[in-house]
């Protein structure tokens, strides 16, 4: 197993620069390849198989970190806003955007969909200036 993923079960991927310095973020393993002759930065994911079953410290055993629900926000999450949500971003802070951008896009589609109803229809336009 990567010593990174290792030491950071909850991780899912980080990004390595050319001189082997590893960071969570792909901007800042930018920023630090800048000062490098070679300014490639690899973005390293854990493999399936890099994902273990533990018992933590009340017995209960914990599934790290590629659970089936985990994918599935990443998935919804890259949908909707055209990136995957940083690596080290908990379950809950994910769903959180996912509810709020789904709220934000019913609203705006409610919106639409008023205006389209007033563009068919002018006199319900009409009806509302005259009050």
């Amino acid at each position: 197993m990567n010593k990174i993923f290792k030491n950071n079960p909850q991780l899912n991927e980080y990004f390595e620069t050319s001189d082997g310095q590893a960071f969570y973020s792909e901007s800042a393993a930018k920023m630090h390849a800048r000062s490098l002759d070679n300014k490639k930065v690899s973005n390293v994911v854990r493999k399936e198989s890099e994902t273990e079953t533990k018992s933590n410290e009340t017995g209960k055993e914990v599934t790290l970190p590629n659970s089936d629900q985990r994918k599935q926000l990443v998935e919804r999450y890259t949908e909707l806003f055209g990136k995957a949500p940083s690596a080290n971003a908990k379950e809950a802070t994910i769903q959180k955007r996912i509810e709020e951008k789904e709220a934000e896009l019913k609203v705006n589609e409610e919106s639409d969909d008023l205006q389209e109803d007033e563009n068919q229809n002018p006199e319900l336009k009409e009806d509302e200036t005259k009050d």
